[in-house]
């Protein structure tokens, strides 16, 4: 899968290990959109293609993901959050991508990676 991993994900570890994983792996820091809007971070996964891995901020304002990535268009790649509280070990990530993969579900779902990582 095609990730982009948000600035408060984007572990060195995490990046390195995915890549082995045969994932394409992208970081938020290293397109030059450390510090973007969400709109900037929402807007670069659709324009290519990469599914979003970030730690949602609960509540509905500004780093509350959900609220932007429905904004745009259709076929959006999926919005992998990691809810304030949960604790998401790399292995729960890449279980989580491929279950959501064995179901063919790879754009236009906003999936928890708790929910997933069974």
């Amino acid at each position: 899968m095609r990730l982009l991993l948000d600035e408060n994900v984007g572990i060195r570890r995490w990046v390195e290990t995915l890549r082995i994983k045969g994932h394409d792996v992208e970081r938020v820091v290293d397109v030059g959109l450390q510090g973007a809007s969400d709109n900037a971070v929402v807007a670069y996964t659709c324009q290519h293609d990469r599914a979003l891995v970030s730690r949602d901020k609960a509540g509905a304002g500004p780093g509350d993901l959900r609220l932007v990535w429905p904004a745009q268009p259709s076929p959006r790649p999926l919005l992998l959050l990691i809810y304030p509280g949960e604790i998401v070990t790399l292995t729960d990530l890449i279980r989580a991508i491929a279950n959501l993969e064995e179901q063919g579900i790879t754009h236009d779902h906003i999936c928890a990676v708790n929910a997933w990582r069974f």
